[in-house]
């Protein structure tokens, strides 16, 4: 993965956590699930040994932080930086949804299509 990506994703999660209080890690679960899909998004893009190992721990991750948060965000979503996520549990974001940047989710929410293969919601600047 080039240097460009790897300071993309860096800067992308340094954006969620700047949204959050200081020191979140105890206090706001939903930022786990934030941090888990921005390494998995930084893994899709890796090659080789490092991706074969880096997806396995990624999908590791997933499940843990899915069944002890109840966020579920495939990296087949597109999110922009600073995505906030208040309250979490129940909050589920189907595949090829596409967030902007600086949106907020609150619990409860199913981000998705009605039909498979329909059209997916866009939300914010994207």
């Amino acid at each position: 993965m080039s240097r460009a990506a790897t300071r993309s994703a860096r800067a992308d999660l340094r954006a969620d956590l700047d949204r959050y209080p200081p020191r979140p890690w105890f206090r706001e679960q939903s930022c786990w699930a934030l941090a888990v899909y921005r390494f998995g998004r930084f893994i899709d893009a890796e090659p080789g040994w490092r991706g074969w190992i880096g997806h396995r721990v990624y999908w590791f991750a997933f499940r843990v932080v899915e069944m002890a948060t109840g966020i579920s965000i495939s990296t087949d979503v597109e999110v922009g930086p600073g995505l906030r996520i208040h309250h979490f549990g129940g909050i589920f974001v189907a595949s090829g949804v596409r967030i902007g940047a600086g949106c907020t989710l609150r619990q409860g929410v199913t981000i998705g299509n009605r039909v498979d293969g329909g059209p997916v919601p866009v939300l914010g600047d994207q």
